[in-house]
């Protein structure tokens, strides 16, 4: 039995959608969207961004700091979700080095945190991977 649903945050009309009832269990996860009130931000760490050579390698390190806070008057639990490179290519060494104890899924390279935060704090996260490769190979590192 599927039903029209109608979503609400803080009295504010956000949009239609379709509830499954069959698919129900014990809980309902919705996503209403970003939250104005949760403050996220992913920069890159310039000063660990290193680039060397060695022999007849590249080895590039790439740093990423994702920072949180909490502006609302009450704890929340944010699910933070992100990724490094897993290579495809033998000749192309991708190595984790830092991931702030994140949950890893090696085949996908996906990263999931679950923090909670309490109102007006901030945390944050920190990736940091190093990818090696032959010399003559141009990889684009974003």
């Amino acid at each position: 039995m599927t039903a029209p649903l109608n979503i609400f945050h803080n009295s504010t009309y956000k949009g239609k959608s379709i509830l499954n009832a069959k698919a129900i269990n014990d809980t309902l996860e919705i996503s209403i969207g970003t939250d104005p009130e949760v403050v996220v931000k992913r920069e890159e760490m310039k000063d660990f961004m290193k680039k060397s050579f060695f022999k007849n390698k590249i080895i590039e390190e790439v740093a990423w700091e994702i920072s949180l806070r909490n502006t609302k008057r009450k704890s929340i639990v944010v699910q933070v979700l992100d990724q490094v490179p897993v290579s495809q290519d033998k000749s192309i060494k991708v190595e984790l080095i830092e991931h702030d104890d994140a949950k890893l899924d090696k085949e996908k390279g996906f990263l999931e945190w679950r923090i909670e935060l309490a109102p007006g704090h901030k945390q944050t996260k920190r990736i940091i991977y190093k990818v090696k490769y032959e010399k003559d190979r141009k990889l684009i590192m974003i």
